[in-house]
């Protein structure tokens, strides 16, 4: 049992939080379980990023694609929150935020539905996010993109199968977020296919 407190209270607060954004259960009570120090952090979080990586690098070579892309998702939230609040030892977050960016971007077109990274020029840098817009093809706005996220604990019911069979057998791949908001992830080549040939500039 860890003897630094921010290592406890991390550990006794963070749980909920890490689980509901697709952090295993297992490598949460492990991970958190190894460390008895908060300058292990990253490096623990990271240690275990680097499997679910791994697991999704060989998954994509042998064209399990599906597989790939739940793993480098996987790996891409672990290496978040490796990083998550280690301003200490800025070095480190850096990797393991990069890491992380890394995994994301390739884990997206094996997720259902498919994501799409995109970037928008600010203030001499670049603000990266994934598209998501409502089942009309509109910005889905505050309010349902709150709502969407709120309802991940939903997804999370059983291991995250709950969130898997939607999103397998739904016409347009939605969890229980997306319904609920009338949400849609797509990529801008799917558009059309979503919406129709005369839903643009309405």
């Amino acid at each position: 049992m860890s003897t630094d407190d921010r290592v406890k209270s991390a550990t006794a607060h963070w749980g909920p939080r890490f689980v509901a954004n697709g952090v295993s259960l297992t490598d949460f009570e492990e991970v958190t379980a190894s460390i008895s120090n908060w300058d292990d952090w990253c490096q623990a979080w990271s240690d275990r990023a680097l499997v679910h990586e791994e697991l999704g690098e060989d998954a994509h070579n042998r064209k399990k694609f599906l597989t790939a892309g739940e793993h480098l998702q996987r790996a891409g939230i672990y290496y978040h929150f490796a990083s998550f609040l280690f301003v200490h030892d800025i070095p480190q977050m850096r990797i393991a935020h990069f890491k992380g960016v890394g995994c994301r971007t390739r884990a997206l077109p094996y997720l259902l539905p498919a994501g799409e990274r995109v970037e928008m020029p600010y203030e001499g840098k670049w603000l990266a996010g994934i598209r998501v817009v409502g089942t009309d093809l509109r910005p889905c706005g505050f309010g349902r993109a709150l709502l969407r996220n709120v309802l991940k604990i939903a997804d999370s019911f059983f291991n995250f199968m709950v969130g898997i069979v939607l999103v397998t057998f739904t016409k347009d791949w939605q969890r229980v977020g997306d319904m609920l908001a009338r949400t849609i992830v797509i990529r801008k080549a799917e558009a059309q296919r979503y919406a129709g040939p005369n839903s643009f500039g309405r």
